[in-house]
């Protein structure tokens, strides 16, 4: 058992938090620079799987405030980069970076700003949700 709960504040800020590290490091890269970069490469798709991780952690309630998100293809990303890694298509992780992750981003940052908002309305809202384990924690 985790002696700090997370919230799906903290799982949207996993997420912005790695939105930004792949957008520094893709800054004035193009598709030829990063199929050249097998280090770009592997730090990206590992930021993705992060992405994908704490995305399938967001309890249904915040996932549903932001419904023109494609949550199932952001946890899906992540389970082919970590279960179908020999057969990753380096221009298909660029296509997800430079195609989906701005929208995602902008997303992201309106959804916690609703949880935000929501928590400082009703605080208590937050700490029943914070005691309900997630489902990786109710498997232990």
């Amino acid at each position: 058992m985790r002696s700090k709960k997370v919230r799906d504040s903290d799982y949207l800020e996993h997420i912005a938090n790695r939105i930004a590290r792949i957008e520094r490091a893709t800054s004035g890269v193009d598709l030829a620079g990063f199929l050249g970069n097998e280090d770009l490469q592997a730090a990206v798709e590992r930021y993705i799987e992060i992405i994908g991780e704490a995305a399938g952690k967001l309890s249904q309630h915040t996932r549903d405030l932001a419904p023109d998100v494609p949550w199932s293809q952001v946890i899906g990303a992540r389970n082919v980069i970590v279960h179908g890694y020999a057969k990753i298509e380096p221009d298909r992780i660029w296509d997800i970076v430079k195609g989906h992750l701005p929208s995602l981003r902008t997303a992201v940052g309106r959804l916690h700003q609703l949880i935000s908002d929501s928590d400082e309305a009703d605080p208590q809202r937050q700490a029943s949700s914070a005691e309900k384990p997630d489902r990786e924690d109710s498997n232990r």
